[in-house]
């Protein structure tokens, strides 16, 4: 018997009633055990290597897998125009933006000229 979170993984994974392909009918189309599991998913991984990762705390040794999740994500970047149009401060308006609201909670104390 399948834990709850893999039936659930697999109801996601084959779809429910006649739409999947463990619809319990003999589809010419449905996949072998071993070929669903080698099978690669939308997210870069196989089922196999999706059922390990949730199956158990992530290590170390799980660096190559969580990359091939990483590159399935595209980066969120700036768009140039909108780094080009940002306002530069000089370090005197900084402070006086400081010094006129006090800093907030929680940053460092400023340090003062001259300190390292």
């Amino acid at each position: 018997m399948l834990r709850a979170e893999e039936a659930y993984i697999e109801d996601i994974l084959y779809g429910y009633g006649d739409e999947g392909w463990l619809d319990g009918d003999d589809d010419e189309d449905m996949l072998t055990d071993e070929e669903v599991q080698d099978a690669e998913l939308e997210c870069g991984l196989t089922t196999r290597e999706l059922m390990d990762i949730l199956s158990r705390d992530i290590t170390t040794d799980d660096y190559d897998t969580l990359l091939k999740l990483d590159d399935r994500v595209p980066p969120k970047t700036a768009k140039a125009e909108f780094i080009t149009n940002l306002r530069v401060l000089s370090r005197a308006e900084v402070m006086a933006l400081v010094t006129a609201s006090g800093p907030p909670e929680k940053c460092m104390p400023l340090p003062t000229l001259g300190s390292s």
